[in-house]
């Protein structure tokens, strides 16, 4: 289906909780960004009320860091995360996290689990899986992120700022305004 508007915003599967990864359980995060976008006045580039495909303002939101790359080459792109932070005393170092994480940033030594930060990109699978609930994060984060595009001369977004998810419709509004 053609977007009618100047307006071509996308949701990943996960948000309607349709994915394994999805890190994003509230629909009303998604509610809220479907929202700013929807009452903002986006750019005002094509005279024409159906613009032509590359002159849409895009927006991708994805549930999980995995992001399926729309989010990085999007107007704007939001992909959720979430970080562990600490591994609390009571880790019986089964191996669980080690197991799930792929990208080896939890390794079990000594009999407890340890944080390799450089190496995670906060999927939160040892954070939810953890048998022991071990292992400490800050919660449901958003990365949100401007700028990208595909077509000639391609480029990624640059993340603008992490937020929670209460501020997260919030950030982008006021990324909107600034396209206004």
């Amino acid at each position: 289906m053609e977007p009618k508007g100047k307006c071509n915003s996308e949701f990943c599967r996960g948000i309607t909780a349709q994915c394994r990864f999805s890190l994003v359980n509230e629909k009303s995060t998604a509610d809220s960004i479907k929202q700013v976008v929807e009452i903002s006045e986006l750019p005002k580039i094509h005279n024409s009320s159906k613009p032509l495909h590359h002159q849409r303002f895009r927006i991708a939101v994805a549930a999980c860091p995995n992001a399926c790359t729309m989010p990085q080459i999007k107007d704007i792109g939001i992909i959720a995360n979430l970080m562990p932070t600490a591994i609390g005393l009571n880790c019986d170092g089964c191996g669980k996290c080690e197991s799930i994480c792929r990208e080896q940033a939890v390794t079990v030594c000594n009999g407890k689990a340890q944080l390799i930060s450089e190496n995670c990109v906060g999927c939160g699978q040892c954070v939810s899986l953890c048998p022991q609930k071990a292992i400490r994060s800050d919660g449901l984060k958003f990365r949100i992120l401007a700028g990208g595009r595909m077509g000639r001369h391609p480029k990624w977004a640059k993340e603008i700022c992490v937020t929670d998810s209460s501020s997260a419709a919030a950030e982008v509004g006021r990324l909107l305004e600034r396209f206004e």
